[in-house]
């Protein structure tokens, strides 16, 4: 007797567990949902972050990263395609003019919004590394001049060259006017 219990015993809990755990999806479908959307909003902030950094890096003409790169277009494809499943979440609550909750959908959507909550939580860990979202190697500043011809090199204009090569090395320095009449050239 003490065999067959201890089978059923074990036979019960390989069971009851799985079973507990499909039904969780069912009684807690509000908690599953609210929890997708909180992570939701916060794969929007974050995405919305980094985006802004990268906008000020290319601002001040910097390389961002490939890895940076990646991760915006896979939190945007994310954010399309949780869109898509909100809109679904709307829209299929209840069957019978809203009289009776649909339990199959109820089901399906919280177990979609718990594996959508753990890949976007995934996301967000990733996105967290990307706090400097660009590559620190600044490109060297070239001197080009494309012609020689006739060139006639003047005290005046060393300090010129000199002035200007000096504002282009530096960094807070985004926009450098040279003037002159129509006729000279400033190349």
């Amino acid at each position: 007797m003490e065999i067959v219990l201890a089978i059923f015993g074990k036979i019960g809990e390989c069971l009851v567990a799985p079973i507990g755990h499909q039904c969780g999806y069912l009684i807690y479908h509000d908690r599953n949902i609210e929890n997708f959307k909180d992570h939701f909003q916060k794969l929007r902030d974050k995405r919305d972050a980094v985006q802004q950094s990268v906008d000020t890096a290319k601002w001040n003409d910097e390389a961002i990263a490939g890895e940076v790169q990646i991760w915006l277009t896979n939190a945007g494809k994310k954010n399309e395609d949780m869109q898509r499943f909100i809109a679904d979440v709307e829209v299929k609550k209840m069957c019978l003019n809203g009289w009776c909750p649909d339990m199959k959908s109820r089901y399906s959507l919280s177990r979609k919004a718990q594996k959508n909550t753990e890949a976007i939580i995934e996301l967000i860990k990733e996105g967290d590394k990307y706090d400097r979202v660009y590559i620190s190697a600044r490109r060297p500043l070239e001197v080009v001049s494309s012609s020689t011809e006739g060139f006639k090199d003047f005290e005046s204009r060393k300090t010129i060259i000199k002035d200007v090569m000096e504002a282009l090395r530096d960094h807070n320095i985004h926009m450098i006017a040279i003037c002159g009449y129509g006729r000279d050239r400033k190349n």
